[in-house]
């Protein structure tokens, strides 16, 4: 099996945030399905997309931690909360897109830096990443202007609804 490596990163800017971080998944995604195939098909025959939340903490924890030792805090942990996320796609369930999103602060003076953007390509019939995992940033971290901003990047943003699960199912289910 191989080992993916420690993530570097640049928390300069949310800019460079984002591009170190994205320079990183794009290396990691494929290497972390090819890992874990076997548990993920199995979590995937047993609970369905579900397995896309397994899969997302396992692809995002080394990630996470090389935040954490830079001293930023990630709020909602990445990718971001499932609750909040929006998803639209085929009808048929074979090409799905959910977009999850996470406010970046330094912990030492607690300043925003702005909000990372994952967007997941997925498939509801079969566990399939038919597309990388992509993150971009966006230079606002309150809930609304993130909201409204992806809306006007996306049309189908827009236009899906937020999952908005009850509280205590949400727990349950987080990615």
């Amino acid at each position: 099996m191989r080992t993916l490596t420690q993530p570097y990163i640049d928390a300069s800017s949310i800019e460079r945030l984002g591009e170190t971080s994205a320079l990183w998944l794009a290396g990691a995604w494929q290497t972390t399905r090819h890992a874990h195939e076997a548990r993920l098909q199995q979590a995937f025959t047993r609970a369905g997309e579900r397995a896309y939340g397994l899969y997302l903490r396992l692809l995002f924890s080394p990630l996470s931690r090389a935040m954490r030792a830079a001293g930023l805090a990630v709020y909602p942990p990445l990718p971001g909360d499932l609750a909040d996320s929006r998803e639209w796609g085929r009808d048929d369930g074979s090409e799905r897109q959910r977009w999850f999103w996470s406010c970046v602060m330094r912990e030492d003076d607690e300043a925003a830096l702005g909000t990372l953007v994952t967007v997941l390509h997925h498939d509801h019939t079969r566990f399939r990443l038919p597309q990388p995992v992509q993150l971009f940033t966006l230079p606002v971290a309150r809930a609304e202007a993130v909201e409204k901003e992806l809306g006007r990047i996306n049309e189908a943003f827009a236009a899906a609804a937020p999952l908005r699960l009850h509280p205590m199912l949400s727990a349950q289910v987080q990615p």
